[in-house]
């Protein structure tokens, strides 16, 4: 409920940054220090940008600073202001980068917490994502739907009128919701056969919210996402058809229903004009056209910025140097809208090396699961699913920004510790009992 927003004014972020601290101080006091080894790596990349952080919050003397790009013209207007002699950190808003070093504390609480519980139990918490979805996605529905519902929007600066559930921004929901989606999808294939008729009209239930939530939701992001959550889907079931049980039909019903029913459904709402995203895909978006022309400029300020960044969160102030004339106007530009970009910018070669064993410990984690050399058929699943939802969170960061709130951040660690954890059955053995505070 705290955690659908990124900007740094947002006055519930100082509760929940409190409350993940709390978490984070008792859990590493009261648990033992080998069980952090079953989130070792994501840890390690979290710390890695931390640093980082602090790296570019070390005040330099003006002999050095003032040579970084675009901090000439600071220079200049602190000279004329009587204050060329003060020492500046490399990056652009200490502010911002402060407020992003705070927003850390969030996913390594959640972090520390899967590190306390028992393996098993991991598998059961990705149900508690699908359920946060499910509550975006009706939440969004209600915006639209009941009047005077302005009481149900959690953020003062927002996409008012708009789906946007739990999150300040309608493609933050459309994105979140999308992953959901396919955590939901892959858990009823894979328990279908061995569930009861109540799980499987309400696992039904809820992934049926969960497209009725993307669809109604103006975000093209969102609709690329449930396309992708649907060829994912359909692909791990044909991939899995000679190991189902059942017969052919029922088994091909599968790949079909999904792409038939959304599509249907699709239809349906486009008729009574309440599919906005559909709408907005046969129409100009000036957004997307300011994209295109500002790309040039991301493209400079990357080029600039390099080795040391513009300081992680000052993307906002860094972009002011070099905003062209022609493009002001009355809305300004916070963030790139393409996050993989932005991050490049705003960290340097340091986020370059932070990418890099990021996509390292990915490429291992595929290629184990493709040898097969990850633990039983239940493990190898569960690490291809968890690539799968990074994956979704990739292609909509090319768009947006949906991993700087505090819900995409925790979300994506758990995928993060779910196909980064250690093959051996070291830590299945310890159990919960192990770690619990003695009394």
């Amino acid at each position: 409920m705290l955690g659908g927003a990124s900007r740094y004014d947002v006055q519930s972020l100082p509760f929940l940054r409190a409350a993940s601290v709390f978490v984070l101080a008792y859990v590493v006091w009261k648990m033992p220090t080998e069980r952090l080894r079953e989130v070792k790596w994501p840890l390690i990349l979290l710390g890695a940008l931390a640093f980082t952080m602090l790296l570019q919050l070390v005040k330099l003397p003006p002999s050095i600073w003032q040579d970084f790009a675009g901090r000439d013209i600071v220079y200049r207007i602190g000279v004329a202001a009587g204050m060329g002699d003060v020492w500046r950190p490399v990056t652009f808003s200490p502010a911002s980068t402060w407020n992003s070093l705070a927003s850390l504390t969030v996913p390594a609480a959640a972090l520390v917490l899967l590190a306390w519980m028992k393996r098993s139990e991991w598998r059961q918490a990705l149900w508690i994502f699908v359920g946060i979805g499910a509550l975006s996605a009706l939440m969004g529905i209600m915006q639209l739907v009941l009047p005077e519902s302005d009481n149900l929007y959690l953020y003062a600066i927002t996409n008012a009128g708009e789906a946007v559930g739990l999150f300040a921004n309608r493609n933050h929901n459309a994105i979140f919701c999308g992953v959901a989606l396919l955590a939901a999808i892959d858990r009823l294939q894979e328990d279908w056969s061995a569930s009861e008729l109540p799980f499987r009209i309400g696992g039904s239930a809820v992934a049926a919210l969960l497209v009725i939530g993307i669809l109604v939701n103006a975000s093209r992001a969102g609709l690329l996402v449930l396309v992708l959550v649907f060829a994912l889907a359909s692909l791990r079931q044909l991939a899995s058809l000679r190991k189902a049980k059942g017969s052919l039909i029922l088994r091909l019903l599968w790949l079909v229903l999904p792409v038939l029913g959304a599509g249907l459904l699709a239809v349906a709402l486009f008729t009574q004009d309440r599919l906005a995203g559909l709408t907005r895909l046969i129409e100009k978006d000036p957004l997307d056209e300011q994209r295109t022309q500002l790309f040039p400029y991301f493209l400079e300020m990357l080029r600039d910025h390099m080795p040391w960044g513009a300081g992680f969160g000052a993307f906002e102030q860094a972009y002011r140097v070099i905003e062209p004339a022609e493009l002001l106007g009355p809305r300004y530009l916070n963030q790139a809208h393409n996050d993989w970009i932005q991050f490049f910018i705003e960290g340097g070669v340091a986020a370059v090396v932070i990418f890099v064993l990021f996509a390292l410990l990915v490429a291992r984690a595929a290629i184990s699961v493709l040898r097969k050399k990850t633990g039983n058929d239940a493990t190898r699943r569960q690490t291809l699913l968890a690539l799968m939802l990074l994956a979704l969170f990739a292609v909509g960061s090319l768009v947006d920004y949906p991993l700087r709130t505090p819900l995409g951040m925790i979300f994506a660690v758990y995928c993060l510790a779910i196909a980064f954890r250690p093959t051996d059955a070291a830590g299945e053995a310890l159990q919960v009992a192990h770690s619990q505070p003695k009394s």
